[in-house]
């Protein structure tokens, strides 16, 4: 295997202590030995395996990891002696779940806490199941980050699973039964059970591959086999952009006027339950922005129609900021303030959804409904407590070292160069872009061939994986702990492949 450039082992050896932290005392372990040699030499022998029998989504072969060594954004390679051989830098990491170092941050390293998130893997405890301080500390933050009042916390439910798609088939599962509800009571006898209902979303919407998800997902390629017709795709009335990252503010009102006329052709009519949007960006559709306004105007049609508005931050909670005196949330303030429903995952780790009853509420809807049926989410695994563990360990981290204000100090950085070089190469990228507060970002490339040959660029010469977005996009989230170091390091291996182009 090809060696990484020089400076790139020099960077993951000295900036992080990789040769001198190791997995606990090591013991004979004939079984764990076992696997990693047969698995280790079934990867040497057939590379390729896993992409045809197993869910390659479209991942980056690196070779066999070693998960004991790797950290962060880095992939580390060891061959049989336990020598490292090579270094990837994953911005793609987990989907953006790798958020932090463990190596940067004493308390989740401490070999204590490692050894107690093995022993709940292990065990695979769920919430159905018994009662924890896990779940508690888990939900007690996750309804923090929506209220600074600690009175109003339980105004807000928390139901976590095990994975994001279940997240929104939870939300808008719910959203059905409590328009279904309403209905029911008021009149038996115009026929609107839940599984009669439908939801509205938006074109390049991706809101995940299995269930209500999937048929919320407007990606025909990948769950269209999923559709039951029970959900409509409407214009998207995103923010457009001139080439230079500009706002093309004519374009932009044209957009919603058409969406919005679209939009409430629908909320109208009474068979329409749920209005669902990723806010404020669609990331797998593009990367595709959704400015303030458009989301209060969003949620005012919804009101004035009785809908639930359910808001997608399954990619974008942790990556979108609140910041204000006294107050600092991972959601957008619009989202916290707006939204009925909100979805998370991803960098918490643990995924869900967060009912707000007081706007539900206000809506003449029931929220006893959402208490009474709690049980009836997510299946019987609903999440597991190692995910809940980690999750609030590493939210924790953030709030109180506020590594947020780097990630958006990083995300600025690394914006502004990337502007930079559109100008310079004004011939190969441009549309440049962000949402306001926001630890995510994206450009474009002039086509989809030359924005392939740049990741390819990226990988084969870097060692730097990037995440593609939409059909001409690379997308970007810092890691909210990403040093100097480690950006000057990114900027100096896109110049170079861009020189490369």
């Amino acid at each position: 295997m090809a060696v990484a450039p020089t400076e790139l082992l020099e960077l993951a050896k000295n900036r992080r202590p990789i040769e001198s932290v190791s997995p606990p005392e090591q013991k004979p372990n004939s079984a764990l030995d076992s696997l990693q040699q047969h698995g280790t030499y079934l990867l040497e022998q057939q590379p390729d395996r896993l992409e045809h029998v197993c869910h390659p989504s479209g991942r980056d072969a690196t070779g066999p990891i070693d998960h004991a060594l790797s950290h962060g954004i880095y992939d580390i390679i060891t061959n049989e002696e336990g020598k490292i051989v090579n270094v990837f830098i994953d911005f793609t990491s987990h989907w953006f779940t790798s958020i932090l170092d463990r190596f940067k941050h004493a308390n989740l390293n401490d070999p204590y806490y490692l050894w107690l998130l093995g022993v709940l893997a292990q065990e695979k405890g769920t919430p159905t199941e018994n009662v924890s301080w896990i779940e508690m500390a888990f939900v007690d933050i996750m309804q923090s980050f929506f209220t600074k009042e600690e009175v109003e916390k339980d105004n807000f439910v928390v139901l976590p699973v095990s994975t994001g798609s279940l997240g929104v088939t939870d939300a808008i599962d719910t959203a059905k039964g409590l328009i279904s509800e309403k209905y029911l009571l008021k009149d038996r006898e115009n026929g609107l059970f839940t599984n009669h209902l439908k939801g509205i979303a938006f074109e390049s919407g991706f809101h995940g591959r299995v269930d209500d998800a999937a048929e919320a997902t407007a990606n025909q390629a990948k769950t269209g086999h999923k559709w039951q017709g029970n959900v409509e795709h409407v214009f998207t009335p995103t923010v457009e952009y001139n080439l230079d990252g500009s706002i093309n503010e004519e374009l932009t009102k044209r957009r919603k006027q058409i969406s919005f006329e679209e939009l409430e052709k629908y909320l109208v009519k009474d068979e329409y339950a749920y209005l669902i949007v990723e806010y404020p960006i669609q990331a797998e559709g593009g990367v595709n922005i959704f400015d303030k306004q458009t989301l209060i105007e969003i949620s005012d049609l919804c009101k004035k129609y009785g809908k639930l508005l359910i808001v997608d931050d399954v990619q974008m909670g942790g990556r979108t900021w609140t910041v204000e005196e006294d107050f600092v949330s991972p959601f957008a303030e619009e989202v916290i303030e707006l939204a009925d429903i909100v979805t998370f995952g991803k960098v918490f780790h643990a995924n869900g959804s967060v009912y707000n009853l007081k706007n539900i509420k206000e809506k003449g809807l029931s929220p006893k409904y959402i208490k009474d049926h709690a049980l009836h989410y997510g299946g019987t695994h609903t999440s597991d407590f190692a995910n809940m563990l980690s999750g609030a360990m590493i939210m924790k981290t953030i709030m109180e070292e506020e590594l947020w204000k780097n990630a958006l100090d990083k995300t600025d950085e690394i914006y502004q160069a990337i502007k930079n070089l559109s100008s310079v190469f004004p011939e190969l990228i441009n549309t440049v872009r962000k949402a306001d507060n926001t630890a995510y970002m994206a450009w474009s490339f002039k086509d989809q061939a030359t924005r392939d040959k740049f990741k390819k660029f990226m990988f084969d010469n870097e060692y730097i994986k990037l995440l593609t977005a939409g059909e001409t996009s690379i997308r970007f989230a810092p890691p909210a702990d990403m040093d100097n170091d480690e950006v000057a390091g990114l900027m100096g291996a896109i110049e170079r492949q861009m020189v490369n182009l």
